[in-house]
C-alpha cells in the first residue's frame, strides 16, 4: 500500500474545512451588520391652524430626531397633498417660505422634546390650503420607518 495519495487528501480536507469556517464568520459578521437597530420611540403631536393654513408638529418626548432623517406625508380631509413636503427644506413649491423649527434647512442639531417643527401650506399646492374643521393628518417617518401617525382638526 502506498501514501502517495493520502497528502493531496488532507490538503483538500484542510482547505475546504478553512472555507466553511472563513464562510460562517463572514456570514455572522454580515448578519450582525444587516441587523435592524431599534427605531426611536418619540411622541409627536400635531395642530392645524386654519387661518394660517399652518401645521405643527411637537416633539413630546423621547429620542431626539435627526431631521434629515424625518419624511412627512400630509393629507388634508383624507386627500393627500399634491405636494409633499421635503424634510428640511426652505423655499420649495407647494409651501410658503422658511418653515419653523427642524422642518428648515437652516436648523441645525436635533429635533428634541418641546421642539415644534411647523410649515404652511401655499395655493400652489392641492388641497391648496386647510379650512376649519378638516381634518389633517400627518404621518412622520424617520429613515423611512413609521415614527407617529396623528390627526388633527384645524381650528
Amino acid at each position: 500500500m502506498t501514501d502517495r495519495g493520502v497528502a493531496p487528501l488532507v490538503g483538500v480536507a484542510l482547505l475546504v474545512l478553512l472555507s466553511v469556517a472563513l464562510a460562517a464568520v463572514v456570514a455572522g459578521g454580515l448578519a450582525a451588520v444587516d441587523a435592524d437597530d431599534p427605531p426611536p420611540a418619540a411622541t409627536l403631536e400635531v395642530d392645524a391652524d386654519a387661518d394660517a393654513d399652518r401645521i405643527g408638529v411637537t416633539h413630546g418626548g423621547g429620542d431626539a430626531l435627526d431631521p434629515d432623517a424625518v419624511s412627512l406625508r400630509v393629507e388634508i380631509d383624507g386627500e393627500n397633498l399634491d405636494r409633499q413636503p421635503p424634510v428640511p427644506f426652505f423655499s420649495v413649491r407647494g409651501f410658503d417660505p422658511g418653515p419653523n423649527g427642524p422642518f428648515n434647512s437652516g436648523w441645525h442639531g436635533d429635533w428634541v422634546a418641546g421642539e415644534t417643527a411647523s410649515l404652511r401650506v401655499a395655493g400652489t399646492n392641492d388641497p391648496d390650503g386647510i379650512d376649519e374643521g378638516e381634518t389633517v393628518r400627518v404621518v412622520v417617518k424617520v429613515d423611512g420607518r413609521v415614527l407617529a401617525d396623528q390627526r388633527a382638526v384645524a381650528q
